[in-house]
């Protein structure tokens, strides 16, 4: 039973001539946004081109591109500055409304896109108490959106080079400063503020490959040896359990 357990090993491992793989390249706009709430580009932007490197057959000798899958993650943030009135107020910060896009590239690329509800429906801080008179500076809580899967792209052969392809993507959002005076017949509060709105964006792309060698003809040589190998040693093992009958 051993002898024949190590030639069905041997037998499985050369034939064994497909290996897959898979490589991700990614890239981020702007190429200075390290994740946080600093180094994003203003929003509202639209149509910001990202270029990711494509797949070199150099890089994978022996390989053979079967597919490629790409990802969009987008982030949101906000900073203010809010120069209070003559009365203590809270103030509420929100950022809403946020979305992002991705175009594919090659024209019939799927598009992906994410919603205010996939941000967690925005940002929303609130700032008690703030002193008559006071000036108050911060940045509010990143906002993230990710795609939960990745999409395939039927052109996946267009990603063959030693160039780059180009995604085009778009951010936009609202960022909001309001304020209630926290006594007095008045609730209205008299302020002033300044407040910027940031984000960025990442595309993930997954390359999936495998081996394109064929085997050499004494490969084959060897797993036909071992097939009847295989069924010699079955034929034997019938005759010897017949003939104890």
């Amino acid at each position: 039973m051993k002898n024949y357990l190590l030639t069905i090993s041997v037998s499985a491992s050369l034939c064994s001539a497909v290996v897959a793989d898979t490589t991700t390249v990614s890239g981020t706009t702007p190429g200075t946004y390290a994740g946080g709430t600093s180094g994003g580009t203003s929003l509202n932007y639209t149509g910001s081109i990202l270029t990711i490197s494509q797949w070199n057959p150099a890089s994978f000798p022996g390989m053979t591109l079967t597919g490629v899958e790409y990802r969009l993650t987008s982030f949101a943030y906000g900073t203010y500055t809010i120069n209070n009135g003559a009365q203590i107020a809270d103030f509420e910060v929100s950022l809403s409304n946020i979305s992002s896009s991705l175009t594919g590239p090659f024209g019939t690329s799927p598009a992906l896109s994410r919603n205010n509800s996939t941000f967690g429906g925005g940002v929303f801080e609130t700032l008690s108490g703030v002193a008559a008179n006071a000036s108050v500076s911060g940045t509010t809580t990143l906002a993230t959106s990710t795609t939960t899967a990745f999409t395939a792209d039927s052109n996946f052969l267009s990603y063959v080079g030693t160039g780059t392809v180009s995604f085009t993507l778009a951010e936009s959002g609202t960022l909001g400063i309001g304020g209630t005076a926290v006594s007095g017949a008045n609730p209205i509060v008299s302020f002033t503020q300044s407040a910027s709105k940031f984000g960025a964006s990442t595309v993930d792309v997954r390359y999936t490959y495998s081996s394109s060698a064929v085997p050499e003809p004494s490969t084959y040589a060897a797993i036909g040896f071992v097939g009847l190998l295989v069924g010699s040693t079955l034929w034997r093992r019938r005759q010897q359990m017949a003939n104890q009958k």
